[in-house]
């Protein structure tokens, strides 16, 4: 009897070691979410790459391949909103 409580912790009648723990699904979240914003980053910047342009066309710069949105305000943006979270 005392066994059958031991494995019986959750209450359900299941076992609770062959549940995973929610440390790992949030870690397995996290991951997953990191290598989604990469892969964004990449398509954003890289393939097509259109992003840059798009944007600071779409505020009408005079110099449209540098600003308003250039390397450094992408940095600024994505690494502390983008990547803290």
């Amino acid at each position: 009897m005392a066994a059958s409580r031991r494995r019986d912790r959750d209450g359900l009648g299941g076992d609770a070691r062959a549940e995973a723990s929610p440390n790992v699904e949030a870690g397995l979240l996290a991951t997953l979410n990191l290598v989604a914003l990469m892969v964004h980053q990449y398509e954003e910047y890289e393939y097509p790459g259109y992003f840059p342009g798009q944007f600071n066309a779409g505020f009408h710069s005079e110099e449209p391949d540098r600003h308003p949105f250039n390397p450094n305000t992408a940095m600024i943006i994505n690494v502390p909103l983008c990547y803290a979270f």
